[in-house]
């Protein structure tokens, strides 16, 4: 596993990888697509422009919106698109995570099962399939 993630995954390996016996979402609520999104959202496969260009599936990265980077934290931080769809997620992490900067990654390193629905929530209103 540490050689593989030298010429792949390597976004997950430096945020996340560690070597516990449990999982994340070992002792949470969570149901099957909670903890799937968080998992896709964590490797970064996911249906956004930028995860979909990286692996050759699309020509660009680019946004709908304009901006040039399509990634999960575009659209849930800065996306004129799917503003209105995102603030009760922003709502809930600037309460819950204050001095955070606006970064979704760290925050998934032990995400709430709140955080979990609120992000199948956002991603359904959006009717974005992650």
């Amino acid at each position: 596993m540490d050689n593989s993630f030298r010429y792949k995954g390597i976004n997950y390996y430096l945020r996340f990888f560690d070597k516990v016996e449990y999982r994340w979402f070992f002792k949470l609520s969570l149901n099957r697509e909670e903890i799937v999104i968080i998992n896709r959202i964590r490797s970064d496969h996911y249906n956004l422009n930028q995860s979909l260009h990286c692996k050759g599936y699309i020509t660009s990265s680019a946004c709908l919106c304009g901006d040039p980077y399509q990634d999960i934290n575009h659209i849930i931080f800065h996306c004129d698109l799917t503003r209105t769809y995102a603030s009760p997620l922003i709502k809930y992490l600037k309460h819950r995570y204050p001095t955070l900067p606006i970064d979704i990654f760290p925050i998934l390193l032990n995400p709430s099962p709140k955080l979990c629905r609120l992000l199948v929530a956002f991603f359904k209103s959006i009717k974005t399939p992650i």
